[in-house]
């Protein structure tokens, strides 16, 4: 009677952030020229996303669009 977990907002911050992550490892990898490395706040925002442990202390998706970021 195992019950599976439903989804939730906050699984969908965590997949924002992968995804996020993903990009710039993918581009890095490319050897593009035009590789930047991610911006240490862009590269904070994927850390508070992606916070295993603790999923309730991740950011809502509101909370994200109010960072001057993504302003």
């Amino acid at each position: 009677n195992h019950r599976r977990p439903h989804p939730t907002p906050t699984c969908d911050m965590f997949s924002f952030g992968v995804l996020i992550q993903e990009v710039f490892r993918l581009w890095e990898q490319s050897d593009s020229e035009s590789f930047i490395p991610m911006p240490d706040e862009l590269s904070m925002i994927v850390s508070a996303c992606t916070i295993g442990d603790t999923p309730q202390r991740r950011p809502t998706a509101i909370q994200l669009l109010a960072n001057k970021y993504f302003l």
